[in-house]
């Protein structure tokens, strides 16, 4: 067994570099369910209107419109990229989650193990 010490200094000071910006540490839980709605083609009885405002309905819209289509240029979309990535627009968020539930809800043979010491 090794027999090491915890740096709880270092590991201060690396911690700090990783500390969330304003930016970062918005709520967008009302921009998610407005993405999630429209994704999901919700007919309107199902929307619960609580659980985003107005301004998320026009956020969700501009970021929409963020999304390069195919009537711009290799050139004009890389430098769009530059600015903004793609990776980083919620619709597409939304897009690569969506993508990762429907292919494990159509997996065929689904093998689920079960180990003793699985704490979850």
């Amino acid at each position: 067994m090794l027999n090491k010490k915890f740096n709880f200094q270092k590991f201060e000071n690396n911690l700090s570099t990783l500390e969330k910006t304003e930016q970062e540490g918005l709520d967008q839980k009302g921009l998610a369910s407005v993405i999630r709605y429209v994704w999901n083609h919700y007919p309107t009885s199902y929307v619960d209107f609580d659980t985003f405002s107005y301004e998320d309905v026009l956020s969700a819209g501009s970021e929409m419109l963020c999304i390069p289509t195919d009537d711009v240029s290799e050139e004009e979309a890389a430098e769009a990229e530059a600015v903004f990535p793609i990776t980083r627009n919620p619709w597409y968020q939304n897009m690569v989650i969506e993508n990762v539930c429907g292919a494990l809800h159509q997996t065929k043979n689904k093998i689920y193990e079960y180990e003793e010491d699985d704490f979850i």
